[in-house]
């Protein structure tokens, strides 16, 4: 993974802080990337919380996201369709867009994916799920970066 991935809220491994969780204004932390592979068409993100005592539970999908772009701003909306051909698929939650975490007893890792993609998907963005996303990158992932936020 040679791909920078970070935010500029909270440091790798690091807290998330309240602002980006359900118990703050449930806002999209901002993100910034960089070292993109020159082939790169389109990207995509993912966001899991990877210990869902039943498994791994989506918290994000944004994807189609232009090669231009350096970075997401916070408080992306929370509707399907965005600038310059950007769009949200539904999270575990039935709910388009970005989710934050919530308290619980333990504290829970949240992965951010950032996937550089060949190609454009070419899905039914009403329908975009995580195995739908999953699927459509299959063959297509030229590299990806991580970024693991606590709460």
């Amino acid at each position: 993974m040679d791909i920078e991935f970070i935010s500029t809220a909270f440091e790798n491994g690091e807290l998330i802080p309240r602002k980006y969780t359900c118990d703050g204004d449930d806002a999209s932390p901002p993100l910034v990337w960089s070292a993109l592979p020159e082939s790169t068409r389109k990207l995509a993100i993912l966001c899991e919380d990877i210990d869902d005592p039943d498994g791994p539970k989506t918290h994000w999908i944004i994807f189609d996201l232009p090669v231009s772009l350096r970075g997401l701003r916070d408080g992306i909306p929370q509707q399907q369709f965005l600038e310059d051909g950007v769009s949200q698929g539904v999270n575990d939650f039935h709910r388009v867009g970005y989710t934050g975490p919530c308290s619980s007893k333990t504290v829970h890792r949240y992965q951010f994916t950032l996937y550089a993609l060949d190609a454009e998907l070419s899905m039914e963005e009403y329908t975009a799920t995580k195995d739908l996303l999953l699927k459509e990158m299959k063959g297509h992932i030229l590299d990806q970066g991580q970024l693991v936020g606590l709460y």
